[in-house]
């Protein structure tokens, strides 16, 4: 029998108009979603919403959700975050084709809004997208900044802070005071890495070196926080979260505070360069992971010309994950 106009607002009615509303947008959404992957035959993939994709299945913990989905699914998943596609490799087969078999297919790097803003346009390394400059920073990285010879010629700051770390130690025992051996050991390897770098102290209490700090910290804040405008799409040219802003003014600070930096590096080789031949001329002193690349700037004959805001990228990238070694050890001692 059929249905009485006035008998679709009632109880038993309305089903059969939200059944076809629902089939309706399920099919618009269908093709909608096979247009925009052109029939690309993809990996299987779960349920996901119109406009957040697959971003609420990755709650609480991303890790743990992609191995339960993994579980349901196989280990190669497509999913969409937001807008973005993606393909997640959850078994060690699957992680080898990504990362060897198909290597090429997948060394483009994405770039976060954040990041790409606070690195100069992507002018480090590990965010340079693929081509001739991400090969020249990778053999520099090799053969230059982290070769055996500029280890060994930076083996004194090991040696210098290993014994610095013993001495007080020492004078806390003699007092009678208690040592963190946890903290002091992170300390320890911040200081020979920040040295190497940069020939300064992380756990200095110096102003220079507590902005240099603060500073980074700001930048791990702002990469860190969620973005919509880099995951759903209507939001790419909107700043609703106010993010831009904070991330445009931390890369002030950021610009500033390596600008006082370089400029005083600079300052120090021209010196060092003017009395070369005199008892305590600069040649003699062992070259941090930044005199490496200001030897890079300044070479004309070099394969590939490196700026400085190619060398402010560099250092941002080598200072958080500085940062990050010390935030790692405070989750864990938590």
């Amino acid at each position: 029998m059929a249905l009485a106009a006035r008998d679709l607002f009632t109880p038993a009615g309305t089903s059969v108009p939200l059944l076809l509303l629902v089939t309706g947008l399920t099919a618009v959404l269908y093709v909608v979603t096979r247009r925009r992957t052109g029939g690309l035959r993809l990996p299987p993939s779960p349920f996901g919403l119109p406009i957040l994709g697959h971003l609420p299945l990755l709650m609480p913990l991303p890790h743990q959700a992609l191995h339960r989905l993994a579980e349901r699914h196989g280990p190669l998943l497509y999913l969409r975050l937001g807008s973005v596609p993606c393909i997640a490799a959850c078994s060690p087969d699957a992680a080898r084709e990504v990362l060897k078999t198909h290597e090429a297919a997948f060394l483009d790097r994405p770039k976060p809004t954040a990041v790409h803003r606070l690195t100069y346009g992507g002018q480090d390394f590990s965010f340079s997208a693929y081509g001739p400059f991400w090969r020249f920073m990778k053999k520099a990285c090799v053969h230059e900044l982290l070769a055996g010879r500029t280890l060994d010629r930076l083996s004194h700051v090991r040696r210098e802070e290993v014994v610095r770390l013993v001495v007080s130690m020492g004078q806390s025992a003699a007092k009678g005071k208690p040592v963190d051996v946890d903290a002091a050991l992170m300390g320890l390897t911040g200081d020979i890495v920040s040295r190497m770098v940069m020939s300064r102290r992380w756990t200095g209490d110096d102003n220079d070196t507590e902005e240099m700090r603060s500073v980074v910290a700001e930048t791990a804040v702002v990469t860190g926080t969620f973005n919509l405008q880099d995951y759903i799409g209507v939001f790419k040219n909107w700043d609703v979260q106010g993010l831009g802003k904070r991330i445009d003014a931390v890369h002030r600070k950021f610009d500033a505070m390596m600008e006082k930096i370089l400029t005083a590096r600079d300052a120090k080789r021209r010196q060092q360069r003017e009395s070369a031949n005199s008892e305590d001329g600069g040649e003699g002193e062992a070259k941090d992971i930044l005199d490496i690349l200001f030897d890079m700037h300044e070479d004309d004959a070099a394969e590939m010309p490196l700026s400085r805001d190619n060398i402010k990228a560099f250092m941002l990238v080598l200072l958080d994950q500085l940062l990050d070694l010390f935030i790692h050890d405070a989750v864990e001692s938590t």
